[in-house]
């Protein structure tokens, strides 16, 4: 029996064209194809515990304006990871001055006047670049806790990765798969959909306000309203994936890319996230895992400090 296949693909250019996107009106066609038994769609009407947010327009507030709450957790974080980068007694990647183009959020945080940095084409040629690919798929018993812990958590080591010297580049990935049936020339015929998408949301040697980039990677909304909300857009899939939005899926990550998988199930996927203090230590660990033996080598004995382990030594 032949299968018909529905492969939705979507790769960004920027956060915000992914913003512009999800922002468009919604076709009559799509509404009707994705509105559940009780009337319902994901995008619109998921519960604050669920989603985070009210509405969906109250999620687009938040990814334009910046999460409030979210930069909380970040700066947290920042606190926790900050005295250990200061005590590598490196140099900075970049110079530090009372005026420039962008703040160091740790730096701000403790009252350093010379908080601020310039960053331009030399210092993205001349910093080894890390890049990062987030899967934001998750099922659907996963607490939204669990999603701002390992963001948050992220957000926090990336920026302790470039005040180290690094420059970080970020892109998120959503992958659903689902399988169903429709009538073909009068006989059932087997249908299987995969949606993807890519969104970037940090350029090597950008610079994120740090409240929007909070919400970025740590809050529900860009999975359970913005990420619905384009699969929503592909009327062909809707009667295969609108009771449950797909299975989560894998991305294939490229040879350099440190690779954060789907979470499926809450035992296994909130493993590691249940605090923002294990998420830390399981973010870290997943980036010394995934680095080359030249950037352990220069980064391993801030992370054994950080981990109380005496891994570094190990390396």
């Amino acid at each position: 029996m032949k299968t018909h296949f529905i492969h939705d693909r979507i790769e960004f250019e920027s956060f915000d064209e992914f913003l512009e996107t999800v922002s468009e009106p919604l076709s009559d066609t799509c509404r009707e194809a994705w509105t559940d038994s009780d009337g319902e769609l994901s995008s619109e009407d998921g519960a604050l515990s669920f989603t985070g947010t009210l509405n969906f327009e109250h999620a687009l507030q938040l990814a334009r304006e910046g999460w409030p709450e979210g930069l909380v957790e970040f700066d947290d974080k920042m606190r926790e990871v900050a005295p250990h980068v200061e005590a590598a007694g490196r140099e900075p990647a970049i110079d530090f001055d009372r005026a420039g183009y962008a703040p160091n959020v740790a730096m701000f945080c403790a009252g350093d006047p010379a908080c601020m940095y310039t960053q331009g084409e030399s210092y993205q040629g001349t910093t080894p670049i890390v890049r990062v690919l987030l899967n934001i798929t998750v099922s659907g018993m996963i607490p939204a806790s669990i999603l701002a812990n390992r963001g948050a958590a992220l957000a926090a080591v990336i920026e302790y990765m470039e005040s180290a010297g690094f420059s970080v580049e970020v892109t998120l990935y959503q992958g659903a798969e689902a399988e169903g049936w429709r009538k073909k020339g009068g006989t059932n015929q087997r249908v299987r959909v995969l949606h993807e998408h890519f969104i970037p949301v940090k350029r090597a040697g950008e610079f994120i306000e740090p409240d929007r980039f909070a919400f970025m990677l740590a809050h529900p909304s860009v999975l359970r309203r913005f990420i619905f909300r384009l699969d929503e857009m592909c009327a062909e899939s809707g009667p295969h994936m609108r009771n449950g939005y797909g299975t989560p899926t894998d991305a294939d990550p490229e040879a350099d890319q440190i690779y954060f998988q789907a979470m499926r199930g809450f035992s296994s996927g909130a493993r590691g996230y249940a605090t923002t203090e294990e998420a830390l230590k399981t973010v870290l660990r997943h980036f010394r895992e995934a680095m080359d033996e030249k950037q352990r080598i220069r980064l391993d004995d801030d992370w054994s400090a950080i981990l109380n382990d005496d891994t570094g030594a190990r390396w």
